[in-house]
């Protein structure tokens, strides 16, 4: 195809653009429009940014959704006269250029947030967020920690009854009660046969993604293959002060040395077992604990509203060049 041929992704995903500047061919995962002297290339690029949603609704497929060539030649591209084209690419450039430099100052300051979190983290496992009582010492996680290891047992799914909960359910210290699985009473009583829940217990993932925390809920609920429950000697650790610790770089940096696979890094609870933890005075961890989540509640709270902004800026996008063609 020539220089100046629109390029349309037309499978995983459907809807990406972009113009050629050189001479170039494709494979099958593109629908190349070659444009005539009546339409421009970039008025082409904006307008099938909108028409991606009609793509998406006219596509078809059971692995991953495809419209084909056919189909793709029924969509429709408002043909206005040449000055127009230039006049309307050029205002649509205009705005999208202001809102792009937005984006990237919201991604600018969720990244920093992150770096925040992590110093925060960092921090509290160095005596640097809290005043000292002295006497730090330091254990194995073997000896201050039960462990009830749920690697390697996946149940059948149901469609409703006791929440089964994925490493995918665990992030930044939560649960995540979106996009759960469920099973059976029958099939939580044949699999959850290795330790329930307590109080005080730390849900932990060891892979897909390895390392994060959790605290475990007081409600009911099933554990899949990739997670362990880890049960803190309360009167040595407390249960957040051992998230904490997880969750800070030190012990991510340890924790992946320990880790093991090549296509996804995960550790077993044999590699878990001799990793250092820092035991402060309880008095001390609590202090901690208590600072740490008074830093990040203010963290969570400015990542909320940034990511609402960025919510809101892609709508701004769609807005902005569904106007351009209207």
């Amino acid at each position: 195809m020539p220089a100046g041929t629109v390029l349309f992704s037309s499978r995983a995903p459907i809807g990406y653009v972009a113009i050629a500047t050189n001479a170039v061919a494709t494979n099958q995962g593109f629908k190349s429009f070659v444009l005539g002297s009546e339409l421009l290339p970039d008025y082409v690029y904006y307008w099938l940014q909108v028409a991606k949603k009609f793509a998406i609704e006219m596509a078809s497929g059971t692995t991953f959704l495809e419209i084909s060539g056919k189909k793709t030649a029924d969509l429709p591209i408002p043909v206005a006269p040449l000055d127009e084209q230039r006049r309307i690419v050029a205002e649509l450039e205009t705005q999208l250029t202001r809102l792009d430099a937005s984006v990237t100052a919201l991604k600018r300051v969720q990244a920093n947030l992150k770096r925040y979190r992590a110093s925060v983290l960092k921090a509290a496992c160095e005596r640097g967020i809290a005043p000292s009582d002295g006497n730090w010492s330091f254990s194995t996680v073997r000896d201050v920690l039960q462990i009830i290891d749920y690697r390697g047992r996946t149940p059948p799914y149901a469609a409703s009854g006791i929440p089964h909960l994925r490493s995918s359910n665990i992030k930044s210290g939560r649960i995540v009660w979106d996009g759960l699985a469920y099973v059976t009473e029958a099939t939580y009583a044949e699999y959850m046969t290795r330790g329930l829940p307590e109080a005080g217990d730390v849900l932990f993932t060891t892979e897909a993604p390895m390392g994060e925390v959790a605290l475990a809920p007081d409600s009911k609920f099933s554990l899949a293959q990739r997670m362990m429950i880890l049960r803190p000697n309360q009167e040595l650790l407390d249960s957040k002060f051992l998230m904490i610790q997880i969750s800070s770089p030190q012990f991510q940096a340890r924790l992946k040395h320990s880790g093991t696979g090549s296509t996804v890094t995960g550790v077993s609870s044999r590699n878990f077992q001799p990793l250092l933890l820092a035991i402060p005075p309880i008095a001390e961890q609590r202090r901690i604990i208590a600072e740490v989540e008074r830093r990040l509640s203010v963290i969570e709270e400015l990542e909320a509203t940034v990511a609402a902004n960025l919510k809101r800026a892609e709508r701004l996008r769609q807005s902005v060049l569904a106007r351009g063609f209207s």
